[in-house]
């Protein structure tokens, strides 16, 4: 095994992590453009084709927190390895899927699988750096090119379906056996001494989103009584997941991360990102295939403006939370991320042509790429290296419902009339728009920190055991001086 004590080994080991990581976003996008031709060769309607995403979508958000408590409790190299082998599996079933139901299943284990892999490959950077300064630069990088791989991604698949959608699958077979490989030789192998995650929360939080997304889906589609109960199933499922999360000895989600003020909301605020980045690929796909009439390949290409810039986006990002915090620079990349929005809901209105498309989805990519490493950064900046793993899995889940949601809402948005419309765009764009001002909103001046106040009676105890005797006791992680009167503290999990 590699030595990562030294910078260039560090980052040669962590551009294995940020290719597992890309390889786990790719794996959504990818078969964005090829949607149309498995419809076709499988008898999906245009109702259920959605679900080819959206199981990949929640399967892997709704069990993210699992893959990171796992990460915590058997190290980070053993849970990457089975998450990897696990991934090239299923890609494999969904390469052979003779029917819809089975791609759909095959997606969700793909999505299940990639929930092992993208905490334990985000949280090994604590691993790999223990400079700060340099971990904070790694974060932020790694967030920027998440959203990079998305367009990667589509453009990939737009290439691979000119072989044929099953080609759109088998490319991450051999990918993922490749990084398993990899990984296994590089990457440090440490454990921790954290609880086993609770499996009954995580199925119940999935299963109630689903049920949930199902809902909207199904609206003036589906008989209004199973709308009714899809939706009254998908709220009692996640009434037992908050209920398991509040009243269980070893929650899903560790009750400290809770506490912390910028945690909690970088966590909404990828919720927010994960709406706007999936729904935005989906609203672009149909806008250019389906309005438009390109083909796969040349509607991938229209996409590149907004890979480059969302590339130029991170970097942006990265070397300005060098010099101030990250809430001002996700602000500000909120803000530019609204504007791109809504000039392309004026281009499209106006039916300004490509050129004006271009240039509007040029600056929202702008925008992707510096809130995706800013509001990483903002979300594990506090936590400690040992919770590192559970909080890089509820960054991911976040990331991950909120595209759901967002492929759902915006898709329904757009064909809301029918089929998908310029109007219905229209819409959909500025409602994604809206959702980004009220992103710019969360991230305004902190909520105000409890006084700190240590008891007596830890000043001499185990740091390792403190953490959340220290939080019951009414520290906020995010409050400076608690950090300055306790730096040693870390999460017992």
């Amino acid at each position: 095994m590699m030595n990562t004590a030294t910078p260039r080994a560090a980052w040669r080991t962590f551009a294995i992590v940020a290719a597992v990581h890309c390889l786990v976003v790719m794996n959504d996008t990818v078969v964005f453009v090829a949607l149309p031709s498995i419809g076709r060769m499988l008898g999906l309607a245009p109702a259920d084709l959605g679900w080819v995403m959206n199981a990949y979508l929640l399967s892997l958000g709704g069990f993210l927190l699992v893959g990171g408590r796992l990460a915590d409790r058997f190290g980070r190299r053993r849970v990457l390895i089975a998450g990897l082998i696990g991934m090239s599996l299923a890609s494999a079933l969904a390469a052979l899927a003779w029917t819809g139901p089975v791609l759909i299943g095959a997606r969700a284990a793909q999505g299940i699988a990639g929930a092992l892999v993208a905490p334990a490959a985000m949280s090994a950077i604590a691993d790999i750096f223990r400079d700060t300064s340099e971990r904070a630069k790694a974060t932020g990088l790694l967030g920027g090119v998440s959203g990079i791989a998305g367009s990667v991604g589509a453009l990939a698949g737009a290439g691979l379906t000119e072989l044929g959608w099953r080609a759109t699958f088998w490319f991450c077979v051999p990918t993922a056996a490749l990084l398993a490989a990899l990984v296994r030789r590089h990457l440090p192998d440490r454990r921790g001494d954290c609880a086993l995650p609770d499996m009954l929360a995580a199925t119940a939080f999935t299963g109630g989103v689903s049920l949930i997304l199902l809902t909207i889906t199904g609206i003036g589609i589906r008989p209004a009584a199973v709308t009714a109960l899809t939706a009254t199933g998908g709220v009692a499922a996640l009434a037992a997941a908050w209920h398991r999360q509040r009243t269980a000895r070893d929650p899903l989600l560790p009750q400290a991360l809770t506490r912390s003020a910028s945690t909690v909301r970088g966590i909404g605020l990828n919720a927010v990102l994960g709406f706007g980045l999936f729904g935005g690929f989906l609203i672009v796909t149909l806008f250019l295939q389906v309005l438009h009439g390109l083909d796969p390949l040349p509607a991938a290409a229209w996409m590149l403006p907004i890979s480059g810039a969302m590339f130029a986006g991170s970097l942006t990002a990265v070397r300005l939370l060098a010099h101030m915090p990250p809430q001002r620079v996700l602000r500000g990349a909120l803000t530019v991320q609204a504007i791109g929005l809504g000039c392309w809901a004026v281009a499209t209105h106006a039916d300004a042509g490509m050129p004006g498309y271009g240039v509007a989805g040029a600056l929202w990519g702008l925008g992707v790429g510096a809130s995706l490493a800013s509001a990483f950064v903002w979300a594990t900046r506090d936590v400690p290296r040992p919770a590192q793993g559970a909080a890089a899995g509820a960054v991911n889940t976040a990331l991950q419902v909120g595209g759901a949601a967002g492929v759902a809402v915006l898709g329904w948005t757009a064909s809301a009339s029918g089929g998908v419309s310029d109007s219905g765009v229209v819409q959909a764009i500025a409602g994604a728009a809206a959702l980004m001002v009220v992103g710019i909103a969360v991230t305004g001046p902190r909520w105000s920190a409890r006084p700190v106040t240590i008891p007596p009676e830890l000043a001499t105890a185990p740091a390792a055991e403190t953490f959340d005797r220290i939080v019951d006791a009414g520290v906020r992680l995010d409050n400076p001086k608690a950090r300055q009167e306790w730096p040693a503290c870390e999460l017992n999990c």
